[in-house]
Order: structure tokens, then sequence, then C-alpha cells
């Protein structure tokens, strides 16, 4: 059990850590600051990697509670005033990245699952830029969150410039998710060669 939980800790540790660097080194560093919208960016890549990990874990009791109590306080916390409509948008995100989380789980745990390291990478990476995707065409179109048609910094800014850097994002978040998954995996085996069960 004390292996299981280490693995557990060990992925989760590294998954976060690697999103947020990417994240904070190619995007913006303002991912890491409370007081913006770029925070959300590390809300929805920390609520993945837990949800994800506990979907591996065996027995699941602890990590889905876990999982459980991080996804609902960012929820709150973080999402405390808005109105209905930003409700329902957020409700949104958060049932989509658990579809990605619940997804990519069922993906790299399948017995013929090859070198699952590198199928989680483009699970993840595919999860997350289809997500940031449905979710900002879903900003523009229904929600109305997103302006378009108009200039900034001589740029005019359209759907297409929105779902394109939607599809940037994503595949960011999702990619660093999926490097610290591969680093989970790779330290998994070292782990396995050193101290066979």
């Amino acid at each position: 059990m004390e292996r299981k939980m280490a693995r557990y800790l060990t992925s989760v540790v590294l998954e976060v850590i690697c999103f947020l660097a990417l994240g904070a080194l190619v995007f913006t560093p303002q991912i890491l600051n409370p007081h913006t919208t770029d925070f959300t960016f590390t809300i929805f890549g920390i609520c993945a990697v837990f949800m994800f990990n506990a979907l591996l874990f065996e027995p699941r009791k602890t990590p889905m509670f876990v999982a459980a109590i991080v996804v609902l306080a960012s929820f709150f916390l973080w999402f405390r005033n808005s109105t209905a409509a930003v409700t329902i948008r957020n409700l949104l995100w958060f049932l989509f990245i658990a579809g990605g989380a619940y997804l990519t789980s069922k993906v790299v745990d399948h017995p013929i699952k090859g070198n699952s390291s590198i199928l989680g990478l483009a699970m993840w990476t595919g999860c997350f830029a289809l997500v940031y995707l449905v979710m900002t065409f879903l900003n523009i179109f229904v929600f109305g969150f997103y302006h378009i048609g108009f200039q900034y910094e001589r740029i005019n800014i359209g759907a297409a410039w929105y779902l394109g850097r939607a599809l940037v994002i994503g595949g960011l978040l999702g990619f660093g998710i999926g490097i610290g998954f591969v680093l989970s995996s790779l330290v998994e085996k070292a782990s396995h060669a050193a101290h066979p069960a």
C-alpha cells in the first residue's frame, strides 16, 4: 500500500510541476497568480491531475475523496462570485476536464496499452486541446463572453483567433501534464527495476 501511495504522490507532483513549469515558461507566468484569469490554467490542470491519478489508483476511495475536495475547493474558492451563466460555463469546464481525465485513464490503464506513457502524453495533449477548443467555442457563440471583431495591437480579434489560441493553450496544458505522466512512468519503471516486488 505504501508503494502505491508513493507512486500516486510521485505522479501527482511530477505532473503538476511539469504543466506549471511549461505553462509559466511558454504561456505566461501569470498562471501562478491567483488574481488573474490565467490562473484558471492552474486550477484546471491541478483538478485534472488529481482526477486522473485517483482513477488509476487502487483502492480508489482515498484518492477519489482527495480529488473531490480539490475540485470542489477550486470551484467554490475561485468561482464563488459568479453569475448563473458563468457558473454553468465553469461546471461545463469541470465536466469536460473530468471526462478527459477519465478517458485518458481508461486508455493508459487498458491491458493492451503498449507504450502507455507516450499514449498518455498524446491523450493529455489531445484531450485538453479539445476541451479548450470546445469551451472557447461555447464562450464565443453560446455564452457570448468573448467579443469578436475588434482590434487589439493591430490584430483583428475574431473567432478564429480565440479558437487558435485555445487550441495552443489547451494543448500546452495537456502536453505539460503528459510530460509529467511520462516522467512518473519512468520513475515507476526505475523503482520496479531497483526493488522488484
